[in-house]
């Protein structure tokens, strides 16, 4: 599976607990963009969840 540079960097920031603002003010991208590629990495990963999603970058 590929992800995208931002996908990558998003994923650091969401398995170190950062709220979904949090990671959109580290990137320096919006909320709504921060979405977008969370809900990409939600089908790329096959979960439904944040916490799914953590729990899969985490194994």
């Amino acid at each position: 599976m590929s992800l995208t540079d931002l996908e990558k960097k998003i994923c650091e920031v969401l398995n170190k607990g950062g709220s979904y603002q949090q990671v959109a003010d580290e990137l320096h991208v919006s909320i709504n963009t921060m979405r977008y590629h969370v809900k990409n990495l939600y089908l790329k990963f096959d979960v439904s969840s944040r916490a799914e999603l953590v729990n899969t970058l985490m194994n």
